[in-house]
């Protein structure tokens, strides 16, 4: 669903979420398959940063979506900075399970990202591990045992196995996005609110 008059009503609502990860692991798809927007059969390598506007509809909540596509060729990530990650709503990282190095490379984005530990972070890291649908659930197991991905999994909210192709947990993906962007907004409410009574208290 491409979002047209209502992108403009609602600048409120909208939320910044970045894809980061290496070429071809599938991040245009994913978002794509997580916009409800026409598949294609095979795309372009993304070419520096796309942003794609859409809806996530999920249940009785409309999340206004602005998704940041981040290319996986290093030429294009030297002028990235720490800059770049403030006021990001959700980040995901997405690697692909029959391609270790892509794997590896997780690590690099969460550094790039500024990605230190889950403590420290106030906004929601998803990791999604794609190609499910092809990779033995044996070596899946063996993936998440890794020292590598276990210590990721302390700096993150969830790591779901999904499959862009076949649509495997892509609608856990849609509830788990509205859930934690639900759970940010709550949080952000509760301190707008806590800090507004504070300046009424400090007017006597």
């Amino acid at each position: 669903m491409i979002v047209k008059n209502e992108w403009i009503l609602e600048p409120m609502k909208r939320k910044k979420i970045f894809v980061l990860g290496d070429s071809g692991v599938g991040k245009t798809s994913f978002i794509s398959r997580i916009l409800n927007q026409n598949q294609h059969e095979s795309y372009d390598p993304t070419i520096g940063i796309v942003i794609r506007n859409g809806v996530i509809d999920e249940k009785d909540r409309i999340i206004f979506a602005e998704f940041w596509d981040f290319s996986g060729n290093p030429i294009f990530h030297q002028a990235l900075g720490p800059e770049w990650f403030v006021n990001v709503d959700v980040l995901i990282f997405m690697a692909d399970l029959s391609n270790t190095t892509s794997i590896q490379d997780l690590k690099r984005w969460f550094e790039l990202a500024g990605v230190t530990s889950r403590i420290s972070e106030h906004r929601p890291i998803i990791i999604l591990l794609n190609k499910a649908d092809i990779v033995p659930r044996n070596t899946v197991k063996e993936i998440f045992s890794t020292q590598l991905v276990r210590s990721l999994t302390s700096r993150c909210n969830e790591i779901i196995p999904i499959s862009v192709k076949d649509e495997m947990s892509i609608q856990h993906v849609r509830q788990t996005l509205a859930n934690s962007i639900d759970n940010t907004s709550k949080t952000f409410t509760r301190s707008f609110q806590f800090l507004r009574r504070q300046l009424q208290l400090s007017q006597y």
